[in-house]
């Protein structure tokens, strides 16, 4: 059920456009924000957990959507 939901996270990320934050924007969201951190950490662990399960043929694509 946890790998379900995580794999649901990851494709919503993809699936909704988001605005990106330059790097530095990033580091001082991470430095100063106790819940974006747990975020970032939360959708980083998803993304790895979707990378380990799908091909990596399709996971390349999704990568590449991404971008």
């Amino acid at each position: 059920m946890k790998r379900l939901i995580s794999i649901i996270a990851v494709v919503l990320v993809f699936a909704v456009p988001a605005l990106a934050l330059s790097d530095a924007e990033y580091l001082r969201m991470k430095k100063s924000s106790a819940d974006f951190a747990e975020a970032d950490e939360f959708l980083s662990d998803a993304y790895n957990n979707v990378k380990s399960v799908m091909p990596r043929s399709e996971f390349a694509s999704v990568k590449e959507e991404q971008r």
